[in-house]
């Protein structure tokens, strides 16, 4: 049958001499993979510019329950970014595609079901448009994106934070009283004072207010390792995440 949806790319390899097979997050139904053929000759069908990691598309396709791959039938672009996708040698825009990949990788690692999650979906989609509009500084969107995620995969991170209960435990998540320093090193709970402090200004934060709370460079470094650890204890097979290297710049930014 035809199946009308919008789709985000998370992966894409290639496949034949010309294809590729696309793994793209679906609002009808959920991860499904895509094989595109022809798309690295001369006259494609489909344009290989519509498969780069973070593509939002205007998808009609055919889908038989069961099926691992899926072909398209038509496919377009759903929104046309300004800067996310560019490739330019302006510091906001590779800011920019580096929280595109990074966020992409981190939902690919967390969603694999083949089931339609629309508010997920769509918080995906304006988190991207987001992202790709905004003239304010993204040094917080990374943690943000890895924060609002949690709630929606039902672990979210609890701001109880206070003098009686300063330190995030990763486990549990929220805060709890201050353990030992034996505890602490332990590895599940944060235990610098100023990571724990940035964590409570982000949690329940908007995109729109982020820009405004400061922090140094190296307790935004430090809170989103410890974020991902997070992820790490309530995702089994969670992994490294190879695009965080390309967050350096802009997590480091000291603006």
């Amino acid at each position: 049958m035809l199946i009308k949806t919008r789709g985000i790319v998370f992966r894409t390899v290639k496949y034949g001499e010309s294809s590729l097979i696309a793994d793209i997050y679906t609002e009808q139904k959920g991860l499904q993979s895509y094989i595109i053929g022809g798309v690295r000759r001369k006259k494609p069908r489909f344009h290989a510019a519509l498969f780069q990691v973070g593509s939002i598309l205007d998808m009609v396709v055919y889908f038989k329950e069961g099926r691992s791959l899926h072909r398209p039938k038509e496919l377009r672009a759903a929104y046309i970014y300004r800067d996310l996708l560019c490739h330019l040698p302006s510091q906001g825009r590779q800011a920019k595609g580096n929280v595109a990949l990074f966020a992409m990788e981190v939902a690919r690692k967390c969603l694999h079901e083949p089931e339609a999650q629309p508010l997920l979906f769509q918080w995906l989609y304006e988190f991207l448009v987001f992202t790709d509009q905004t003239e304010e500084a993204l040094m917080h969107m990374p943690h943000l994106f890895l924060i609002q995620l949690a709630d929606h995969l039902g672990f979210q991170m609890h701001n109880n934070f206070g003098p009686e209960r300063p330190v995030f435990d990763l486990q549990a998540g929220s805060f709890v009283p201050e353990s030992s320093a034996e505890d602490l090193q332990a590895g599940h709970y944060i235990p610098e004072p100023a990571a724990n402090a940035l964590l409570a200004r982000l949690i329940g934060v908007s995109w729109f207010e982020q820009h405004g709370i400061p922090s140094t460079r190296p307790v935004r470094k430090k809170l989103l390792e410890h974020l991902l650890l997070y992820y790490r204890l309530h995702i089994s097979r969670f992994g490294e995440v190879k695009s965080l290297s390309v967050l350096n710049s802009l997590v480091g930014n000291k603006n």
